[in-house]
């Protein structure tokens, strides 16, 4: 058997030599081939077009693989250049808006006399009830309990506990935080009041003038507290509910200030005294005293606010921990002509 299978393998191997010297000899005569030619090219053509196939596949796998390493590499190089240029964007972006604010800041603190103290918020005050925020001035700054602190959209509250490096300010929004207002273009004088996270409320507007209290009224600072000059802008009204009963009516005053949002302020000395600004501040916020509004006296008889603080332990700070004996030591802050109050009592963030 064996023998068998050795001899038709030699005749093959016979067969194909012989075939390919007479293809190579009718190639090289130049002409047509051969019955014999033909025979061998109709026999070898499907094998040879399997090898070529074959071939090409592999070498495409190999090509493409080879490929996709490349692009993978290729790849990972652009996701890197990708995630730089991002970061780059987001910083750029960051030093756009801060420039923004700070211009803004800029172009009010020119039109204040005497010159404010501009601040950073370095902390929040923890309390869903009591709204307060640290600021990164204090005392080396020449400041004093009982500031005013703004940013040019509007008011922002007021110093109630000063360190050497740093201030404690208590919100709008703070139930102890009480601004003597009056409404731009009614002119019905009241206090806003604050009501925690629930915002801040207008008191002390009779319910007979309910009228002279549309929803989207502009509110601003009267000056009549001593301490915040006149004409700043505190708010918009957005709830009022006049009621059956009652003396006064219920006013809800949405703040102009985001002051979950505070990042820099304006700390005002006292007596301080704001230029009208034009209508727009290149930071887009409407911004300063309102054109003809005299400055109120900064305390009752005219003279300069007192330096709160002077002669008597600060309010407490919960940052501080303070004990119960001086938790209930919160101070009162000024008081105003008429009805004003501008009062505070302080805790830190």
């Amino acid at each position: 058997m064996r023998g068998l299978i050795t001899r038709r393998r030699l005749a093959i191997a016979l067969v194909l030599v012989v075939a390919a010297w007479g293809l190579r000899r009718e190639a090289r005569s130049g002409g047509d081939l051969g019955p014999v030619g033909r025979v061998l090219v109709a026999l070898t053509a499907p094998p040879q077009a399997v090898v070529t196939g074959a071939v090409g596949w592999a070498r495409g796998l190999v090509d493409g693989y080879v490929g996709l390493v490349g692009a993978e590499e290729e790849n990972r190089e652009l996701r890197a250049r990708v995630s730089s240029l991002e970061a780059r964007v987001a910083r750029l972006r960051e030093m756009e808006l801060e420039n923004v604010r700070l211009g803004a800041l800029a172009g009010l603190r020119a039109r204040v006399d005497p010159t404010p103290v501009g601040a950073r918020v370095i902390a929040r005050g923890a309390s869903e009830r009591f709204r307060n925020v640290r600021i990164d001035r204090g005392s080396g700054d020449r400041l004093v309990q009982g500031m005013a602190v703004v940013t040019p959209r509007g008011i922002v509250g007021q110093v109630v506990r000063v360190g050497a490096s740093h201030a404690d300010v208590v919100l709008l929004t703070d139930p102890l935080s009480a601004v003597s207002v009056v409404l731009q273009e009614s002119r019905v004088r009241g206090i806003v009041e604050g009501l925690g996270r629930g915002g801040a409320a207008l008191r002390y507007v009779a319910r007979s003038e309910a009228p002279q209290v549309p929803l989207g009224s502009v509110v601003v600072t009267s000056g009549d507290d001593g301490t915040f000059p006149p004409g700043l802008p505190v708010g918009t009204v957005d709830v009022v509910d006049a009621g059956p009963t009652g003396l006064f009516l219920d006013a809800r005053v949405r703040p102009a200030v985001d002051l979950d949002r505070l990042e820099e302020v304006l700390v005002l000395p006292p007596a301080s005294r704001v230029e009208p600004a034009p209508d727009r501040d290149p930071g887009g916020a409407v911004v300063g005293p309102v054109a003809g509004v005299s400055p109120a006296p900064s305390a009752v008889g005219g003279g300069p606010l007192p330096e709160a603080g002077a002669g008597a332990e600060p309010p407490p700070s919960s940052i501080d921990a303070p004990s119960d004996e001086d938790a209930a030591g919160g101070e009162e802050q000024g008081s105003g002509a008429g009805r004003g109050k501008g009062r505070a009592r302080g805790r830190g963030p």
